[in-house]
């Protein structure tokens, strides 16, 4: 739980993450608070060392969930049903939602190989819907700017332009699936901007740097 991850800062933790903007889920909230403390916030605070350092940056989200449609238990696309933080189905619950590494396949458009977390030579099969498939498409030509000339937006398609070092004015572009997560491909301005605040006073406060450190 929060409590017992955060201790005597719980209940400013859970002031700034109700179950109210989490359906009433505390494993929802949790994972968010763990997300945005861990990966999230820290991932936001390379970018702005990179921009003060002169750098051009691009930030970006994936939020897609993908689970193995043809196993009930839904093992093998994503790591979120293996680690039981997620149902093994899409759902509401699922919109916008992804973990870690569920946008690798997409960045190169794999729809069978190895499940990381199954069992050796375990081999799974991804296959893209319409929607995903035109998702994986515009991410390969994205990745693949990059890669030739430096800059993600000369592909074309949504605008993607360089994180401006100010988290309250910067864009991030979402990478998502118009067919089920309620947005498709779209740059957001200030995501997480709030959360990041908070925790970066937290850690600021206590003179630290990271959750590791304050935990």
């Amino acid at each position: 739980s929060i409590r017992a991850a955060w201790g005597d800062e719980a209940d400013r933790v859970l002031q700034q993450y109700p179950l109210s903007r989490f359906d009433q889920s505390p494993q929802r909230a949790f994972l968010q608070v763990d997300a945005d403390s861990a990966v999230i916030c820290p991932s936001y605070r390379i970018l702005e060392y990179a921009t003060a350092a002169g750098h051009r940056a691009w930030s970006y989200e994936f939020a897609h969930f993908q689970p193995a449609r043809w196993r009930s238990d839904g093992w093998g696309c994503s790591n979120a049903p293996e680690l039981d933080v997620a149902p093994p189905q899409q759902s509401r619950e699922t919109r916008g939602f992804a973990t870690h590494g569920d946008e690798v396949k997409y960045v190169f458009g794999t729809q069978e190989g190895p499940d990381p977390l199954g069992p050796p030579h375990n081999w799974t099969n991804c296959s893209f819907t319409s929607s995903e498939s035109r998702l994986t498409l515009e991410m390969r030509k994205r990745w693949a700017t990059f890669a030739a000339v430096g800059d993600p937006s000369a592909s074309g398609g949504a605008a993607w332009p360089p994180y401006n070092g100010s988290a309250n004015e910067a864009l991030t572009l979402v990478f998502a699936d118009k067919a089920t997560d309620d947005m498709g491909i779209s740059p957001v301005k200030a995501l997480h901007a709030d959360d990041c605040l908070f925790w970066s006073r937290l850690f600021s406060e206590r003179g630290r740097n990271s959750p590791s450190e304050i935990i």
